[in-house]
């Protein structure tokens, strides 16, 4: 349980609810979660496994492809999805770690930032 001061009442209390990564999985758009999917069945691992929270590199290097994937393939209103969304769809992730992810995915893999234009 964390605190949080109020300037009216002092000191509350507020309960986090942690979100389990199966609830991340349903709350996708469809076409990202079958992106994760697909990426999970090709590296034999579940989905949960990966957009958790997981830093090993059997679930790391997978992640990196499947948020390469939704960022040069999902459009929403003709634009890719903001690094913020494709955290929240990935464990909850600050947007540094989605950036550092696409440029890992992009070095390991050999392809520039024109090819993933």
């Amino acid at each position: 349980m964390s605190h949080a001061t109020s300037l009216w009442r002092g000191v509350i209390r507020v309960r986090t609810v942690p979100v389990c990564n199966e609830a991340r999985h349903r709350q996708m758009p469809p076409r990202v979660r079958a992106i994760v999917d697909e990426v999970a069945e090709k590296y034999d691992l579940r989905s949960d496994q990966l957009i958790g929270r997981g830093p090993a590199r059997v679930y790391s290097h997978p992640r990196f492809e499947a948020i390469y994937r939704v960022r040069s393939e999902i459009s929403i209103n003709g634009s890719a999805p903001s690094l913020p969304l494709i955290g929240s769809w990935f464990g909850g992730r600050d947007h540094t770690s989605i950036m550092n992810a696409l440029r890992r995915h992009e070095e390991l893999n050999g392809l520039s930032q024109a090819e993933a234009a």
